[in-house]
């Protein structure tokens, strides 16, 4: 048994197990989008549209915790209509590089009959549902190493957005599509550095052993024993504001570099 300190799944996910779909033991999401939703609208998010929720924080699940700094029981949402020509471009992507590589619509629809979004573009002219841009037009702060974009980042829609400028360029772009629009309340509108969101700053004033030591098992014994079966003797089993977790440290080849859990109501 290693003498590795355990990771746990505060120290990575802190920010989002409140928001996360509920998971089985092989890191599947086993709750539906319309649970989901639900469970959303009756919970953290009760504020949030239907679609942010569907198609951003559901089926992004692995990549929440990277906007969440943000504060996302602050978003205020608006659903809105653009001129084709009013959408930026790679200069609102973290990865511009991306915007680039995605912009041969046609070629991607041509080469895999199985890009229904690369087809559905080309004939309808527009997409299934709206991107998410954040209203950033303050002073630019940090995402980890990437600068968040002003005047707007995009959140989710990156292939969508990429697409439009492709059928765009091809003359078979709409002149107009919805869009929404994410804005932080006045007060809320930090620089972005991880470091200033408060949860951050609970984990830097806490002591590497306290933030170190693995939480009391204090979660049901089949999911103790299931760990146990693994042979996963680096696994903890807890109950986390609910929720039954199990969680990981790195080191296991077949996972991701990084803390992960099984998530169940307990």
């Amino acid at each position: 048994m290693s003498d590795d300190p355990e990771i746990t799944f505060e120290e990575v996910y802190r920010t989002t197990l409140k928001h996360q779909p509920l998971r089985d033991e092989h890191w599947r999401i086993v709750e539906s989008e319309d649970a989901y939703i639900a469970r959303m609208h009756a919970g953290p998010l009760p504020n949030w549209p239907v679609e942010p929720l569907k198609e951003w924080l559901y089926r992004h699940a692995n990549n929440m915790e990277d906007y969440a700094f943000l504060g996302f029981e602050a978003f205020e949402f608006e659903l809105t209509t653009w001129d084709v020509d009013r959408f930026p471009g790679r200069e609102a992507f973290r990865d511009e590089g991306f915007c680039d590589s995605f912009q041969n619509v046609e070629e991607r629809a041509a080469g895999n009959k199985y890009d229904w979004l690369a087809h559905y573009m080309l004939k309808e002219g527009t997409w299934n549902t709206p991107i998410i841009l954040l209203d950033n037009r303050g002073v630019p702060g940090l995402l980890r190493e990437t600068t968040l974009k002003t005047p707007y980042h995009l959140l989710e829609g990156h292939r969508r957005l990429s697409f439009l400028h492709g059928i765009k360029r091809l003359g078979k772009a709409r002149p107009q599509h919805p869009v929404w629009i994410v804005r932080r309340p006045s007060g809320t509108e930090g620089n972005g550095d991880m470091n200033n969101a408060p949860e951050a700053k609970d984990r830097t004033n806490s002591t590497t052993s306290a933030t170190r030591q693995p939480p009391a098992a204090t979660c049901s014994g089949a999911y103790q024993k299931q760990a146990d079966h693994r042979r996963q003797p680096q696994a903890v089993c807890t109950t986390q504001g609910g929720y039954c977790a199990v969680h990981h440290r790195p080191g296991n080849p077949t996972r991701p570099p990084f803390a992960w859990l099984v998530l169940r109501p307990c």
